[in-house]
C-alpha cells in the first residue's frame, strides 16, 4: 500500500522534474531537496539527480553542495 508520505514525495519530485525542464533549476532544487529531506529511502536517489542537473547545466559549485549533502547522509546513516 501507498502511504500519503510517499505520494506527496512523488508529487513534489515530479514537480522538480517539471520545474528542471523549464530551466528553473533553484525552484527544482528546493522541491528535490524538500523530498530528500522528508524521505530517507529516497534521498540518495534525489540528491544524486540534484548533482547531475547542476553538472549539466555547467554549475559546479553547486554540484559539489549536493555531493556534500549525500556525503554527510551516508556518514550519518553508518553512524546512527
Amino acid at each position: 500500500t501507498t502511504s500519503r508520505q510517499d505520494l506527496q514525495s512523488a508529487a513534489r519530485l515530479l514537480k522538480g522534474q517539471a520545474l528542471r525542464g523549464l530551466g528553473r533549476f533553484d525552484d527544482a532544487a528546493t522541491e528535490m531537496r524538500a523530498v530528500a529531506d522528508a524521505n530517507p529511502l529516497v534521498a540518495a536517489a534525489v540528491r544524486l539527480e540534484l548533482e547531475d542537473m547542476w553538472l549539466q547545466n555547467n554549475q559546479p559549485d553547486q554540484a559539489a553542495g549536493a555531493v556534500r549533502e549525500r556525503t554527510a547522509e551516508r556518514s550519518d546513516s553508518r553512524s546512527g
